[in-house]
């Protein structure tokens, strides 16, 4: 990341997309199992699709509904989740760490909503949050989801140049081609409130979005 920096200009910045750790959870024992039979054997996609069929239920990967599909996925895709020798995953406050030391500074996670977890708490859980840094909330809802598989954020080099970020702008957007896999349905609106449920990456968010001219915050 610090070769990236360097050639951004002094108000620049970058959209970076990084595996998540806590939604990857039953990956990494078999990326290490399969690396240990590449020792002594040259290692298949038909190998590792028989291997994935003979785990037991409860194996922790079969228990990540977030690879539930498996069996439906291309060899490239196999081969990637568990063949690809540079596969590291990250926590929020490890990008946090490794941007800061790049000499970048995280602007924004995306989509934003997951990261905050006053959706997931709803309005019995806002005074647990009221005196939380607000740049902590993205790794608290992190670990309170534990589903997050990849980290999609858009970090810059000069943290005081930081604005609001318009994800709708053609060329930052296809940055972020993942957004495309959200749903969102609106379940009930009335004078105030539009009502939405939202699903990502296989975890649904029930939230509630202030409508021109009353409050703003959002709250499920």
């Amino acid at each position: 990341m610090r070769k990236l920096c360097n050639i951004l200009s002094a108000s620049g910045g970058i959209g970076i997309m990084a595996y998540g750790e806590y939604g990857r959870y039953g990956v990494y024992p078999l990326q290490r199992a399969f690396q240990s039979i590449s020792r002594y054997h040259d290692i298949q996609i038909d190998d590792v699709r028989l291997i994935l069929k003979s785990l037991k239920s409860n194996h922790p990967l079969l228990r990540n509904e977030l690879f539930a599909d498996l069996d439906k996925s291309s060899d490239e895709e196999i081969a990637d989740i568990f063949l690809n020798p540079r596969d590291k995953s990250f926590t929020v406050a490890d990008l946090k760490d490794i941007s800061k030391s790049a000499g970048l500074h995280i602007s924004a996670f995306v989509p934003g909503f997951i990261y905050d977890p006053t959706l997931l708490l709803g309005v019995d859980g806002m005074s647990i949050l009221e005196k939380m840094p607000e740049e902590l909330r993205p790794e608290l809802s992190e670990s309170f989801l534990g589903t997050i598989r990849k980290h999609c954020f858009f970090a810059t080099k000069n943290k005081h140049d930081t604005g609001a970020i318009d994800l709708t702008v053609p060329n930052l957007r296809f940055r972020f081609r993942n957004l495309n896999t959200i749903e969102t349905t609106v379940e009930s609106m009335d004078e105030k409130w539009l009502y939405l449920s939202i699903q990502y990456e296989k975890t649904r968010h029930n939230i509630k979005i202030a409508l021109p001219g009353h409050r703003t915050d959002k709250i499920k």
